[in-house]
């Protein structure tokens, strides 16, 4: 894991660039939160990021910057920020990438660009290295990396008000087996321009592990970091360096190049809404399925409030719902039992004008007939329903009731 010099110094993990990408390629990545003031709220202020995670490498490959930079996404992301996301890429995405990004920063905007992965220094030029570089001798770079200068002009041009960029690509040359002259490691210094911080995984002549967990030692302590609200941008990157210090017993040193001005937080106080209460959230809950017709909300509901201000007329309403309705048979009173009739009531029955279609008539659920009331031949309990309806349905009429 040594680090080429040969008039090139290593740049992996510490390339100072500026990249910001608003629109959204593969993935996502950036955030910074000014702290707001009267004029101007956190809702109001454009956040823009760009996030690279090259890991898919043919020479010296790493386990950790597509995590890191899908991580990153996440985390930069809760800060409001829109995020662009780009893993394992070529240096063709690499530049559209850029270029997108500088149309879309513009005066006001804070950008962030964060990069894992692979970096070298050429005669005091600084590079990111693409997926997919085929790179055997030191010349060979210029033409297969991406010049961290073309971001730090993109930003420079846009006039934002803060640039953040983050660089966890201190690890060890992937090309000093094909290189012939090697030189001490190093890290190429780049001086921050005003509203600017560039933020190194570790400090000049050392590398950075990739790490043998989820994530590199420096990205896992700054995703920590970023999610604490109310600490300023430098309180951030101090903490960091306190953990990463910590982490590798002092064997690797986060630093950073800071050039920004006024105060500025991923996660302002004022802007994390004040959790609501039990009592809020069951009012909030009930709300919404107070006219539900879903008895397995109201289950879910008192599972989760069994003692609240709502429980007992959930439980009420719970208890209607999971009582079966009772059919329509049973709650129609059945017509009282008639006598026998006598041949001369039969006689009137059958003299009587045949009632419409809609007429309401009797089945029984065995019989095959259907009855008008007062039947004496109906006799047990009976269904309601209309005369056109029984037809439909195959019952003929009584022939004592229905002449």
């Amino acid at each position: 894991m040594s680090i080429l010099k040969f008039g090139f110094g290593i740049l992996l993990g510490s390339l100072p660039a500026f990249i910001q990408l608003p629109a959204q390629v593969p993935g996502g990545g950036r955030a910074v939160q000014v702290r707001p003031t009267a004029q101007q709220s956190v809702a109001q202020e454009s956040r823009v990021a760009l996030v690279i995670g090259n890991g898919a490498y043919a020479e010296a490959p790493l386990r950790n910057p597509v995590n890191d930079a899908q991580a990153m996404k996440r985390v930069l992301e809760s800060s409001k920020f829109q995020v662009t996301l780009l893993t394992d890429v070529s240096k063709r995405q690499m530049e559209n990438a850029i270029r997108d990004f500088g149309d879309r920063i513009r005066n006001g905007t804070v950008a962030l660009f964060y990069f894992a992965g692979h970096g070298v220094q050429v005669k005091g030029v600084n590079y990111l290295i693409p997926v997919g570089a085929e790179i055997r001798r030191e010349d060979e770079v210029p033409y297969q990396a991406v010049e961290a200068g073309l971001l730090l002009d993109k930003m420079d041009t846009a006039k934002n008000k803060l640039n953040i960029v983050i660089l966890d690509a201190c690890r060890n040359n992937p090309f000093a087996r094909s290189w012939r002259s090697l030189g001490d490691k190093g890290l190429a210094q780049v001086k921050a321009p005003t509203g600017t911080m560039v933020a190194y995984s570790t400090g000049p002549g050392s590398i950075a592990a990739d790490g043998s967990e989820e994530h590199g030692l420096y990205t896992q302590a700054l995703l920590e970091e970023i999610k604490e609200p109310g600490l300023k941008l430098e309180e951030v990157f101090k903490k960091v360096r306190e953990k990463v210090l910590e982490g590798s017993q002092g064997g690797q040193t986060p630093w950073e190049s800071n050039s920004t001005v006024g105060d500025f937080y991923f996660h302002p106080i004022n802007t994390i809404p004040a959790r609501p209460s039990e009592a809020e959230l069951e009012t909030t809950y009930w709300e919404g399925i107070q006219t539900s017709q879903d008895a397995k909300e109201f289950k879910t509901f008192l599972e989760r409030f069994p003692n609240g201000a709502h429980a007992a007329i959930a439980r009420l309403k719970l208890k209607r719902l999971m009582t079966p309705a009772p059919s329509k048979a049973a709650t129609l009173p059945a017509p009282p039992p008639n006598p026998p009739a006598t041949a001369n009531q039969s006689q009137q029955i059958q003299a009587k004008v045949v009632q419409p279609e809609n007429e309401t008539v009797y089945v029984t659920k065995t019989g095959k007939k259907f009855h008008r009331a007062g039947c004496p031949s109906l006799r047990y309990s009976a269904i309601a329903m209309k005369r056109w309806e029984a037809i439909s349905k195959g019952y003929t009429p009584c022939k004592i009731c229905n002449p």
